[in-house]
């Protein structure tokens, strides 16, 4: 009997530590919903660029706007001809996602 207690025991703390584990290394980085409605409508390039730092290279002939990535998680921002934000969209990934990425960056090469 006492056996088996102890090997429930072990399954329930090798569960709530892994579950642990993923909702940790599964938290939205830099690149988040906080940030993301941080940005405004008309906000200038330079402002949005204060918030999210340098954006991702990318050249697309005649489209002005930015892009920024963090694993499965996006941020694409576009400008009108004065160089204000007239339009953003968050491409989120999940918890499951964002722990995948983040256990795949930490490992060696």
């Amino acid at each position: 009997m006492r056996k088996r207690l102890r090997l429930v025991a072990t399954a329930i703390l090798v569960l709530v530590s892994a579950g642990g584990l993923c909702v940790y290394l599964g938290q939205e980085g830099w690149l988040s919903r906080v940030n993301f409605e941080r940005i405004k409508d008309r906000m200038h390039r330079t402002e949005v660029i204060e918030i999210l730092g340098e954006p991702m290279p990318m050249i697309v002939s005649g489209e002005p706007f930015l892009w920024w990535r963090e694993g499965p998680d996006q941020i694409l921002v576009e400008f009108g001809d004065s160089g204000q934000v007239t339009k953003k969209s968050l491409t989120a990934g999940t918890v499951w996602e964002r722990t995948a990425y983040q256990i795949w960056k930490r490992m060696p090469v």
